[in-house]
């Protein structure tokens, strides 16, 4: 029971990030045009992967660039077991019997993906949790690079460069809100939990972590696998959203935009996850239909191509320069953090009054 007191405590923060979710869904749905649903319904996967590369980089402190071909994986692991085997005949020539004849409804062949994209973070667990920094970063980056190369040459599963079409598109708007904040609230519960202060000790402190008794290497290797887990089943809800996919959806450019989500938030929160996709994803749309040269409000703006790219990578810079550790400074958003915004305001306020400032706790 005792143990329960400080989740209880904690728990605002999970209140917090799931009203905020539900509110930015909401309000986008609400005061947005008839093409705006699959827009939200794309950024809520984006969600669900940004979480799950947090699940990594933010409870490790190991850097990844490798993670979206765990969701390469999910997605065509969906693709094959929901695509009709009469349809299979026609689009794959030369595809395995048994997986030819092989259809999973929608959710659990969602969840196969996510464990088949588990399965191969467990084979790559026991390199990786050896390495850090910039050599770890580097690892991912060639994982990224084979699952491409993989998936545009291995015709008889993925069908290759002409890509998987004939997947059924079941993701809706509400499939993909539950699934969001199922993933919330099961990131939350793992780095509150024994093991998740475990795995925030080997990214604060390597050494310390080992000298105390914590495995450094297994922690990892758990937190790749989990994390391979939700990006899987992003991939797989990405794969049902489209109907088709392509190598391409899952390689360089959709990398950094991912990340950048992941950093403009900070890294080593789950707030920061949350944050940064949503802005991210509300200001990349934005600068989308200034781009396109559609009007915004009263105003008619001409097309400005490039301008996306451009602008994201502004906000970027400007979001590094002045707050290298992100929006939420790596912090969790919650009751504490309102406890402190009213101290210091209360502090502020006395002092302008000539009254004694309260001590700080």
């Amino acid at each position: 029971m005792s143990s329960l007191v400080p989740l209880a405590r904690r728990a605002p923060t999970l209140a917090l990030l799931l009203a905020l979710v539900a509110a930015a869904t909401g309000l986008a749905v609400g005061l947005g045009d008839a093409a705006i649903d699959r827009v939200v319904v794309s950024a809520l996967i984006n969600l669900v992967v940004v979480v799950g590369i947090y699940v990594f980089v933010g409870l490790t402190g190991v850097f990844s660039f490798g993670h979206l071909g765990f969701m390469a994986i999910g997605a065509y692991a969906v693709g094959v077991l929901t695509v009709p085997p009469d349809l299979k005949e026609i689009l794959f020539r030369s595809m395995p019997a048994w997986l030819e004849s092989f259809e999973l409804p929608f959710l659990l062949a969602v969840v196969a993906g996510g464990l088949v994209a588990a399965a191969v973070a467990l084979i790559l667990a026991v390199p990786l949790s050896r390495m850090a920094g910039l050599t770890a970063a580097l690892a991912t980056l060639s994982i990224l690079i084979t699952v491409y190369t993989v998936a545009g040459n291995w015709d008889q599963v993925t069908n290759g460069a002409q890509g998987m079409s004939g997947i059924p598109t079941n993701t809706s708007l509400g499939v993909a809100l539950v699934a969001s904040l199922l993933v919330i609230v099961a990131t939350w519960l793992l780095q509150e939990s024994r093991l998740g202060l475990q795995m925030r000790a080997t990214r604060e402190d390597p050494i310390a972590a080992r000298a105390v008794g914590i495995r450094v290497g297994r922690e990892r290797g758990i937190a790749l696998v989990a994390s391979a887990f939700v990006v899987g089943v992003g991939g797989g809800l990405f794969a049902q959203l489209q109907g088709n996919l392509t190598p391409d959806a899952f390689y360089l450019a959709p990398t950094f935009l991912l990340i950048a989500m992941l950093v403009v938030g900070g890294m080593t929160s789950l707030s920061g996850a949350v944050v940064g996709t949503i802005l991210i994803s509300a200001l990349s749309e934005f600068l989308r239909r200034i781009e396109s040269g559609s009007g915004v409000g009263p105003l008619d703006i001409p097309g400005r191509p490039g301008l996306t790219e451009v602008g994201l990578a502004v906000v970027l810079l400007l979001i590094l320069a002045l707050r290298p550790s992100g929006l939420t400074g790596g912090r969790e958003l919650g009751a504490g953090g309102l406890e402190g915004v009213v101290g210091r305001a209360r502090r502020l306020v006395g002092s302008r009054l000539g009254a004694r400032p309260e001590k700080a706790p």
